[in-house]
C-alpha cells in the first residue's frame, strides 16, 4: 500500500498572458515607430515594481505604450516628449479619424495619465526645490537607432504663431540623456523607487557592462535583450537608496567611474558596412557567423 502525502504551499504567483493580447499593438489605435512592444512595457513595469496607486514618469513617453501597463497596474500616470506633435497632434488613420495618445488610454477603460507635456529631458521643468515626487521612472531613452535623441537649442528667429510654432532641436547624444536620467532619477525618485531604462550594447563586447551606480542608486537587474548580430540593449534597473545629495552627485559625474554607455555610437556600429568595420578594426574582435559579423 502506498502512502498518500499531502504537500502545502503558499500560491507566489500565477501568470496571466491574457494581458498580453488585450493591449497588443495591433489593437491600438495610436502607434509610432518607436512604440514599446506590449510584453516588454509589461516587463519593465514589473521591474519597476509598479503598484495600485504609484505615481509613474516616462520622460520619453512617445504613444505612451509604457504608461499603459503602468496604468493597467492602477498607478497614476505622467508623461513628457520633446515632440509636441506625438502629444499635441496626433495622427489620422486609415479611417480618416485622428487619433491620439488619450485614445489608447480610453479604448482600454483605463485612468488617463494625470498629464502629458512637451518637455526636453535635458532641461527638465520641475521647480528646483521639488524633490522624491515620483514611485517610479520607466523610460526607453532614444539612442540613435530608429530615433534619435533631440534638445532644445535656443535660435534667434521670430515666432509667427505660438500655437503651431515648434521648437528648434539638436543633437542629443546618449550619454547626454545617461547623466540627465539619472540625474532626474536621484532628485526626484521618492527613497526606495526604481528607475527603469533600456541600455544599448554590443553583443561579445559588452558581456559585463560597467555599471557602476550613480551614488543615489544602487544596481537591481542587468538583463540583455540580444535584437541582432550587431547590437543588443539592456534592461537596467536601479533604486533609489539614499537622499539626493547635489555635492555627492556632481563628484559621481566627474569621475571616470560614473555609469556610461557601452558604446558611444550605437548609430555607427549597427549601420556600418562589414568591410568598413573590418578596415577601421572597430569590429576586428567579432566573429564570424553564416557571413555575418557576431
Amino acid at each position: 500500500m502506498v502512502s498518500q502525502r499531502i504537500y502545502f504551499g503558499r500560491d507566489v504567483a500565477c501568470s496571466d498572458r491574457s494581458v498580453i493580447h488585450k493591449y497588443g499593438l495591433p489593437r491600438r489605435q495610436y502607434l509610432g515607430p518607436t512604440s514599446m512592444d506590449t510584453e516588454m512595457a509589461f516587463l519593465m513595469c514589473n521591474q519597476g515594481q509598479v503598484k495600485k496607486g504609484d505615481f509613474v514618469y516616462d520622460p520619453f513617453v512617445g504613444t505612451g505604450s509604457i504608461l499603459v501597463a503602468a496604468s493597467h497596474y492602477g498607478a497614476h500616470t505622467f508623461g513628457a516628449d520633446i515632440d509636441i506633435r506625438i502629444i499635441r497632434d496626433g495622427k489620422v488613420n486609415k479611417a480618416g479619424k485622428r487619433t491620439d495618445v488619450w485614445d489608447n488610454f480610453r479604448d482600454y477603460d483605463l485612468m488617463s495619465p494625470v498629464g502629458l507635456m512637451r518637455a526636453d529631458a535635458h532641461r527638465p521643468p520641475f521647480r528646483a526645490n521639488l524633490q522624491d515626487i515620483f514611485d517610479a521612472i520607466i523610460c526607453d531613452p532614444p539612442y540613435g537607432v530608429r530615433a534619435g535623441g533631440k534638445k532644445s537649442v535656443a535660435k534667434s528667429h521670430k515666432i509667427t504663431c505660438a500655437e503651431t510654432h515648434i521648437p528648434s532641436t539638436d543633437a542629443y547624444t546618449f550619454e547626454e540623456c545617461l547623466k540627465d536620467l539619472l540625474h532626474l532619477a536621484a532628485k526626484h525618485l521618492k527613497l526606495g523607487g526604481r528607475l527603469v531604462f533600456f541600455l544599448p550594447s554590443v553583443p561579445g563586447v559588452d558581456k559585463a557592462v560597467k555599471t557602476t551606480a550613480h551614488p543615489m542608486l544602487a544596481m537591481v537587474a542587468n538583463c540583455e535583450q540580444p535584437l541582432t548580430t550587431r547590437y543588443s540593449r539592456r534592461l537596467i534597473t536601479l533604486q533609489k537608496v539614499q537622499p539626493y545629495n547635489a555635492e555627492l552627485e556632481q563628484l559621481a559625474l566627474s569621475s571616470e567611474q560614473s555609469l556610461r554607455p557601452p558604446t558611444k555610437s550605437i548609430h555607427e556600429v549597427v549601420y556600418e558596412s562589414q568591410s568598413k568595420a573590418q578596415e577601421s578594426g572597430g569590429a576586428s574582435h567579432l566573429q564570424r557567423y553564416r557571413g555575418k559579423l557576431v
